[in-house]
């Protein structure tokens, strides 16, 4: 099959499945748009549906609401809180364009988005414009500095903790500023993978793992455009699967759930709910 066939069916797939259906392995890198486009052409991960029935990515056929992560979290908080979630709060981290956070506004959380790259959080500010929910806000700042906005009863922390060199002070830092933690992360695998190129397994904060390359040597750790990177670290660490639930337990946390979401094995990434 060529390569060009093969890029039109992953577009097909893209367009008509939200991405946690897919394999990471499925899905090509998406290049942002000039800074000058309309906002439905710069967003590029969340295709949040507008009250005029518009969505910020109208080239999908799906939208937030129907993303399979935010589904299953909805459905986890209905089990800690109830069917009313009207006042609770919620701290989504890395909130990118702001899809998650706006979904749990809908739903009557006090919603917040939080977000350290300029061009994301400058999407975010649309959506919150257009929504127009009072319960709906976001901040611009470092994942690091959580604490100076209080004490929240849910953080929302979704494809954030394997961009980070210390995921082990991160998990702390959380634990003592959330009730409610829903976790998905990747992990490292005992055997050496084609998917991601990793360093040799060593122990980092008392955990096995490997070494995630982020920014190559000489590059700019705080890249604006580099969405799918860390901010602030070139090398990121991935502790094994396991090991990612035992670090969670040392934080704090003392039950843990870890049938919110099927465990993806060929992207390794698993979802965990602890409080």
């Amino acid at each position: 099959m060529t390569s060009r066939l093969m890029k039109k069916i992953r577009a097909i797939r893209a367009r008509n499945f939200p991405p946690k259906f897919l394999e990471t392995s499925d899905i090509d890198p998406v290049v942002e748009a000039e800074p000058d486009a309309s906002p439905s052409t710069t967003f590029t991960a969340h295709p949040v549906r507008l009250p005029d029935g518009t969505s910020t990515m109208p080239e999908l056929t799906w939208d937030m609401s129907q993303e399979p992560f935010f589904v299953a979290s909805r459905t986890a908080l209905r089990k800690a809180f109830g069917d009313d979630l009207s006042g609770k709060s919620i701290l989504d981290l890395g909130c990118l364009e702001g899809g998650y956070t706006a979904e749990f506004a809908r739903l009557g959380m006090n919603a917040t988005g939080l977000e350290v790259r300029t061009s994301n959080f400058r999407n975010c500010e649309i959506v919150r414009k257009a929504l127009g929910l009072p319960n709906l806000r976001f901040v611009q700042d470092d994942c690091w500095n959580i604490e100076k906005y209080g004490i929240f009863d849910v953080i929302f922390c979704s494809g954030l903790l394997y961009h980070l060199d210390n995921p082990v002070a991160f998990l702390k830092l959380m634990r003592k500023q959330c009730n409610l933690l829903i976790l998905d992360t990747h992990f490292a695998t005992e055997e050496s993978t084609t998917t991601y190129t990793m360093s040799d397994i060593v122990i980092h904060e008392g955990l096995r793992g490997r070494w995630y390359v982020e920014t190559p040597d000489g590059g700019n750790p705080k890249d604006d455009n580099a969405k799918w990177t860390a901010w602030g670290n070139s090398n990121s660490f991935w502790p094994m699967e396991s090991e990612v639930v035992r670090a969670i337990k040392e934080a704090g946390f003392t039950n843990i759930d870890l049938d919110v979401f099927p465990t993806r094995v060929a992207s390794q990434r698993q979802s965990i709910v602890a409080s």
